[in-house]
């Protein structure tokens, strides 16, 4: 009978551990880190949120804090993009406190910028591996779109798990109009097992 209550006891603080191992690994922001150093969903690898008629380019950070010279497809600014306030907040999991992240998933908050600008337009202002702030901002389609819901989800390639990347959103346009967009990429573990899928709505 002890032994048996040994083991219970043992198995639940094996299992306590794991729990706050595991928990231990989940860093959320802004709470706990300030949130990836990055304006705005656009760059290599991303431009597939569009479809042959509209782009949509999710702002991560609010628009007025990107520095006029930064190259928005170059993604990454660190430590500058820190300097931006935050439009979203969310979590990643992580193997290890350093490690790369297996899973991250991040909520809009209220007044979250998706820009959407005709995608044509776009591809050719991108040609020259250069787009700025101001590039967007001079665009004669641009629509500077704000979301009432932002949900976005992934396990980035490289993880256990087969890559996936969603995002839901919808909301409305300075002319009244409404948008409603998806997001799905999924590649599993066979070579040239990759499906995307965009939806974008506005009307």
């Amino acid at each position: 009978m002890r032994l048996r209550t040994k083991t219970a006891v043992l198995v639940v603080a094996v299992l306590t551990l794991a729990c706050l191992a595991f928990a231990a690994d989940r860093l959320e922001f802004p709470k706990d880190f300030p949130g990836p150093p990055v304006y705005a969903e656009i760059g290599p690898g991303l431009v597939a949120f569009h479809t042959d008629t509209w782009a949509m380019i999710p702002f991560w950070r609010d628009p007025t804090g990107v520095p006029a010279d930064f190259n928005l497809l170059d993604f990454f600014d660190n430590p500058g993009a820190f300097g931006a306030p935050l439009t979203i907040e969310g979590f990643v999991i992580r193997d290890a406190p350093t490690g790369p992240p297996i899973m991250a998933e991040y909520r809009g908050l209220p007044g979250m910028p998706v820009w959407f600008i005709a995608w044509p337009e776009l591809q050719a202002a991108m040609a020259d591996g250069m787009l700025k702030i101001g590039d967007l901002l001079a665009m004669n389609s641009l629509q500077q779109g704000v979301a009432d819901y932002f949900h976005e989800r992934f396990h980035p390639q490289g993880t256990d798990h087969p890559t996936t990347h969603v995002i839901v959103t919808h909301g409305s346009l300075p002319d009244g109009r409404r948008f409603a967009a998806e997001f799905a990429h999924g590649r599993g573990d066979i070579v040239g097992q990759e499906r995307v899928h965009t939806r974008i709505e506005i009307k």
